[in-house]
């Protein structure tokens, strides 16, 4: 059984789900849920999914970093990259969601925030994309890109 989450944290997964479901005519021939990938440090729900026309599994995340987690910022990024080393080199990557990370990279009016850099760093080393390219969230304040994804698959988001 899933683990209960807030609507926000299923927000990516959900969008993810309705865009594959939209633009093919197929369906996933799996689905899998990692418990294995699973991090207390983060509220992520990571998934494997088969797809009849891809030929690699296609490991998705959806998460959100709280920005009071308990640990800090290194240990939940090093965590992350613990998990992304025990994935398949073959695999496709899809990790999404709220990360309480800004930098410059994802958008240039953004300041490098601590978590933004060792974000940065981490995903940088396996190759992950971030592809969302406009704001996120809007206020008053101005707007900022809250939402990520980042993957090594950019074709399969759109």
């Amino acid at each position: 059984m899933l683990p209960t989450r807030s609507p926000k944290f299923w927000q990516p997964v959900a969008q993810l789900r309705w865009r594959c479901h939209t633009a093919r005519t197929d369906t996933f021939s799996s689905i899998k849920h990692r418990t294995d990938l699973d991090n207390p440090s983060t509220e992520s729900l990571w998934a494997e999914l088969r797809l009849p026309d891809l030929r690699r599994p296609l490991i998705v995340c959806s998460t959100y970093r709280p920005p009071s987690s308990t640990l800090s910022d290194i240990e939940v990024y090093n965590n992350l990259e613990d998990i992304l080393q025990t994935l398949p080199l073959s695999a496709s990557l899809i990790l999404a969601g709220d990360f309480n990370a800004k930098h410059s990279n994802w958008c240039p009016t953004d300041p490098v925030s601590v978590p933004g850099s060792y974000l940065h760093s981490a995903l940088s080393c396996f190759g992950l994309d971030q592809v969302v390219h406009c704001p996120t969230h809007t206020s008053h304040f101005g707007s900022s890109f809250i939402d990520l994804i980042f993957t090594n698959s950019p074709r399969l988001v759109t």
